[in-house]
């Protein structure tokens, strides 16, 4: 390290020499910026490390692909109904929040189970706080 930083003094010394628009000042330039890289080497970041919480969390879908498939068909109604629950929680309270929710739930499943058994295409009610609930479209029946 010692000869390097002594070399780099001796370039910079010649660089000051020489014309700075020159092609010696340019080759002069590229030699110091070698030894700038060989002093001050930047740390090198291998990709497969970085790759480890990939493979971790691939792992993890495989094992629990079961979970994982119920919540992304159904996740949607899960989180709209926790989110509905949580607004009205946090404005009046649990014993609101638990009775409205229930009542709303109770009231849309009865449509859902009804549009189910005369046969038509129907998905699980999606929750907006705030706003009641709102249909997909898809268990409209249609004559």
């Amino acid at each position: 390290m010692g000869q390097l930083a002594a070399a780099k003094q001796y370039w910079q010394a010649a660089l000051q020499l020489v014309p700075p628009e020159s092609s010696s000042a340019h080759a002069i330039q590229r030699e110091i910026e070698k030894l700038d890289a060989r002093l001050y080497p930047k740390p090198s970041v291998e990709w497969k490390k970085r790759l480890g919480p990939v493979g971790v969390g691939i792992a993890a879908l495989i094992k629990y692909k079961t979970i994982v498939f119920a919540l992304l068909l159904k996740g949607k109604f899960l989180f709209s109904i926790l989110a509905f629950l949580g607004l009205y929680w946090s404005l009046y309270g649990w014993w609101f929040a638990v009775g409205l929710t229930g009542s709303v739930l109770l009231h849309e499943m009865g449509h859902y189970i009804m549009v189910r058994r005369f046969g038509f295409a129907a998905e699980l009610p999606c929750f907006c706080p705030g706003l009641g609930r709102m249909s997909s479209g898809t268990d409209r029946m249609q004559i």
